[in-house]
């Protein structure tokens, strides 16, 4: 078979709605979950690599 011949693979689309909208939470719940979870994102990436050797040493130690 040519290649002109052969079909290309279907992308898989992504579903409109999503779960949580379809489970009957209002947008502005979707809304705060967001915020909660991009803050805790935040607070992750916050931790410098030297911050990140001190805490180890006090853990190592036990000076917490």
């Amino acid at each position: 078979m040519p290649e002109r011949e052969q079909k290309k693979p279907q992308k898989k689309k992504k579903p409109i709605l999503n779960g949580s909208l379809m489970s009957g939470e209002g947008i502005s719940d979707i809304e705060v979950k967001k915020q909660k979870l991009s803050k805790k994102r935040a607070e992750q990436v916050e931790i410098v690599p030297k911050e990140r050797e001190e805490i180890k040493k006090q853990i190592a130690t036990g000076l917490t």
